[in-house]
């Protein structure tokens, strides 16, 4: 997944250039105010030492939201800031979970990933990454030395030339602090970029909040833009052209007021969310999470001058031993925290117009789910076919529909289905009508329904039993609260299974042992009512996040075919020091 997130962070500006630079003359003499300030930095300042702790998380945001975290990696150390040698981060600290597998570290990729301050005419843009590094080639494989360092310096909002690379608006204030010493009125700057067409530097798309008094970066918030490279590789142009992939790089940058006198970071956020059409909805993240305690300023009560350009843009990491960083122990949060209060949907208003549905509809051939684009079972055979998908964007915001079909070469058979959804702020409908070859086991998984089968196209083995199932439904999914809350889901249906016999006796690879036969179902139609509901759907079980949650599913068929089922599951995972404690019991 690291692999389309890291190379595609280039994005492209859309939206129309606006006649002014500055949307009233009240908010340009803020802005201009800001900007000298911005530019000399803290003049009294000459250095800082300060507790830093991240927390790096590998996750994916399914259809409905939820947040699946696979690989967490946290670091514990000490940021220095000077004026004349810039910003230097030893890490003391490093651990780890992964929800299975060998977990691919970023750590040995990560170059730089916090700003010392947010000052100056340039600006580097959050995590920057090292993918030619020996490290990266011992540890990944050679595919990756393809890749080159990924990283940018972006045109700040109040540089000297911004006028050349942005438009503003906004200046109203949002918010009055108090704190022991002074009252503090926050003005909020809106930022637009627009970057000449032949500029490689980045550019920042979002809001600032200024302090109005002393005219300092108080948060920035939004996401990074620049112009797509002028030639691309061919792998590259093949990966985002097959897939449809669409990344984009959102930070915040939170500031808080040390010794009453300067603004200096808090926490920092960098999230990379990739829109893989491929993965039908699916957003994969690489999330970034930084926070700042403990300063120690190293200040004067006489200005010292500006500041240089290193100070600003100069950034090393340095790591202790392994076996050292292992055994550190002075953690300030338990592993998971910090990826878990926040979420990707967080950046949804701040989005680019296309992630938000505007625009007019779109058609696309991108699959919701790889399975109906191929699969293999010992029913079927080899399954191909397709989909297509009608967004209706901004005609009809949240309506989408599809269809997809294929045909199974050894069964000799069609299947495929026709859906609708309508999707609101809280709730969806969806309708349809579908022929699928569904599984019958005791605790079933929507993720591996009707999915292909390595083991059975490579090893003739498959512990998987079949029906063919005509079914017509509508279902109502409504969330509760929030999302990291609760929700329900309420579906209706009318169906028919037909038992179904194993076409094929050998996968194509390996021929020896045989699949075993399809365990036979009865055949007959019948109507069917089921409620879903989770409580933390954010807490599988199966992935990282912490916590305890917990799923129900009832459903009663009632016709030809009749039955009561219901199954239950409670997930519950705790980080305690070093000790991890998970659980996750299941019943039906």
């Amino acid at each position: 997944m690291l692999h389309l997130l890291i190379p595609a962070l280039l994005v492209q500006i859309g939206g129309a250039a606006v006649d002014s630079v500055y949307a009233t003359t009240a908010l340009r003499t803020v802005i201009e105010r800001a900007a000298l300030v911005n530019h000399s930095g803290p003049e009294s300042l000459s250095g800082y030492h300060a507790r830093l702790e991240t927390e790096i998380s590998v996750l994916v945001v399914d259809t409905l939201g939820r947040e699946r975290t696979g690989q967490i990696e946290q670091l514990s150390g000490v940021a220095r800031w000077s004026r004349d040698s810039g910003y230097d981060v030893h890490i003391a600290g490093y651990r780890t979970q992964s929800a299975g597998g060998f977990p691919a570290s970023v750590l040995g990729i990560l170059r730089s990933w916090t700003v010392p301050m947010l000052y100056g005419d340039r600006m580097p843009v959050g995590v920057e990454f090292d993918l030619d590094s020996n490290a990266v080639v011992a540890r990944q494989g050679a595919k990756l030395s393809m890749l080159k360092t990924v990283s940018a310096i972006a045109v700040h909002p109040f540089a000297a030339d911004r006028e050349q690379y942005y438009r503003f608006a906004g200046g109203d204030t949002i918010a009055v602090l108090h704190t022991a010493q002074r009252r503090i009125t926050l003005v909020r700057v809106l930022v637009t970029p627009r970057l000449p067409s032949e500029t490689s530097l980045a550019a920042f798309d979002g809001e600032v909040d200024v302090d109005a008094e002393r005219a300092e970066i108080v948060r920035m918030r939004g996401r990074l833009v620049m112009n797509p490279p002028a030639r691309r590789s061919r792998l590259e142009r093949l990966v985002l052209t097959t897939t449809g992939t669409v990344v984009v790089a959102f930070v915040e940058f939170v500031n808080a007021e040390y010794d009453g006198r300067h603004w200096l970071p808090a926490t920092q956020r960098f999230e990379a969310q990739a829109r893989i059409a491929i993965m039908g909805g699916v957003r994969p993240v690489l999330r970034v999470t930084s926070h700042f305690s403990e300063f120690a300023l190293a200040d004067t009560t006489t200005a010292i001058g500006d500041l240089t350009d290193a100070a600003f843009r100069r950034r090393t990491a340095t790591f202790a031993p392994m076996d050292s960083m292992s055994a550190y122990a002075d953690w300030s949060t338990e592993l998971g925290h910090s990826t878990s209060s926040v979420a990707a949907d967080d950046f949804d208003d701040i989005a680019p117009p296309a992630w938000k549905g505007g625009g007019a509809p779109q058609l696309t051939v991108y699959p919701t789910r790889p399975d109906y684009i191929a699969h293999y079972d010992r029913v079927e055979g080899m399954f191909t076919g397709g989909e297509l998908s009608l967004e209706m964007r901004g005609a009809a915001p949240g309506v989408v529909a599809r269809a997809h079909g294929g045909w199974a070469w050894a069964e000799e058979t069609a299947r495929g289905g026709l859906s609708l959804l309508v999707a609101g702020p809280t709730s969806r409908w969806e309708a349809q009508v579908d022929r699928s070859l569904a599984t019958t086991g005791a605790f079933r998984n929507d993720r591996l329904d009707g999915s292909s089968s390595v083991g059975a196209f490579f090893g003739s083995f498959e512990d998987q039993d079949y029906v063919d199932r005509y079914t017509a439904s509508v279902a109502n999914t409504r969330i509760l609260g929030s999302l990291d809350r609760a929700f329900a889901t309420i579906s209706l249906a009318a169906a028919r299974d037909v038992d179904v016999r194993e076409s094929l006796t050998r996968g194509p690879i390996v021929r020896s042992p045989a699949f075993r036969p399809n365990r036979h179902a009865a055949t007959g139609s019948y109507g069917i009512a089921a409620l879903d509901y989770e409580v933390h759907p954010n807490v599988s079980g199966d992935f990282l996040d912490p916590g305890v949650g917990g799923t129900l599913h009832l459903e009663m068929a009632r016709g030809q075919l009749s039955w009561v089922r219901s199954v239950a599951t409670v997930s519950a995972r705790q980080y305690a020091g070093p000790f991890m404690l998970s659980s996750r019991v299941r019943a039906g």
